[in-house]
């Protein structure tokens, strides 16, 4: 197995894995970036039913990253995440300056669209990476192991962070 390709999925997969996971524990996060990207008229059922379906999409296709990393279906699935999110982001920059993108780390914050449109391009280049560098070969089983255990640390050090985040955001003078 390639340490590139196998450190490339681990990351974007550990990446995936947090940002569904903090969409999970705050549902109601995504809905306002999709009635953005959807447009007024667009109807909430719509707009719920696809902030419950692309946090479960993420934790699977990042699971797929880590644990498979050098499985083809793994790479497409990141690659077309990844170009999705790119696409979306693109398009609410054409219409604000500003908005919140409803990112792993920054749901809920408007931030400026170079910002945002920075951060897609580098995640959707390191994708590609991803995609194109090859495997060499299958993974033994202490590669696996290895990157098991790094993956599952990754994700309860990104979950820990994230939820210190809006731990933070918490104004007890509102009460």
């Amino acid at each position: 197995m390639n340490l590139i390709s196998a450190t490339l999925g681990f990351v974007l997969g550990a990446w995936l894995i947090v940002a569904g996971v903090q969409k999970l524990l705050s549902p109601m996060g995504l809905q306002p970036t999709l009635a953005q990207l959807l447009g007024p008229a667009s109807n909430l059922t719509v707009i719920r039913s696809v902030a419950r379906v692309i946090p479960w999409l993420e934790v699977s296709v990042g699971v797929s990253a880590c644990l498979f990393p050098d499985a083809l279906v793994s790479r497409i699935a990141v690659l077309l995440l990844f170009t999705s999110f790119l696409v979306t982001i693109s398009i609410l920059a054409i219409q604000y300056a500003e908005f919140d993108c409803g990112c792993f780390g920054t749901a809920g914050q408007r931030e400026p669209r170079r910002a945002i449109l920075a951060r897609g391009l580098v995640a959707l280049l390191t994708a590609g990476v991803y995609f194109a560098v090859p495997s060499v070969g299958p993974m033994t089983s202490s590669e696996r192991l290895w990157l098991q255990c790094a993956g599952w640390s990754l994700f309860a050090v990104g979950l820990a962070v994230s939820q210190a985040r809006e731990f933070g955001r918490i104004n007890f003078e509102d009460r």
